[in-house]
């Protein structure tokens, strides 16, 4: 009870990287967003790497859209996307939750709460990191 309550993150602040620098490091929440329903392979040669302008082409193309995952990120980093009223935020879960985004594409979700970071060159800019189960709700 001595902690600070989560910092409410709602679709307007997502798109105000002043107010959301100050929030960085903070335990933040989100209610009610989407989960991403498309996770795209871009590595269309096969080589395990995006390379040449068809590749990148795809990941820019997947990555501008808010209801697309590229895959070879995923599996880099493990971020995948959410929308709260068409707002995309990233979310890492892996080694904290028993969650599989790829199995649940398009999935509603009820809370993710966690602490916020900014990744300069990611799409978007703004990850949550859940700390445990209990930051997580269907």
């Amino acid at each position: 009870d001595v902690l600070p309550a989560p910092v409410q993150i709602n679709a307007a602040m997502l798109d105000d990287d002043t107010h959301m620098e100050g929030l960085e490091s903070a335990v933040v929440e989100l209610h009610d967003v989407v989960l991403a329903n498309e996770f795209r392979s871009c590595d269309l040669n096969g080589n395990g790497a995006l390379s040449g302008d068809d590749e990148w082409d795809c990941s820019r193309e997947c990555g501008d859209d808010a209801q697309c995952v590229v895959l070879e990120n995923y599996r880099t980093y493990f971020q995948w996307t959410v929308t709260k009223d068409g707002r995309e935020i990233n979310v890492v879960t892996r080694g904290t939750l028993d969650f599989d985004p790829e199995q649940n594409l398009g999935a509603q979700i009820t809370r993710i709460t966690g602490t916020l970071r900014h990744l300069h060159f990611g799409r978007p800019p703004w990850t949550i990191e859940p700390r445990d189960d209990n930051d997580f709700e269907l």
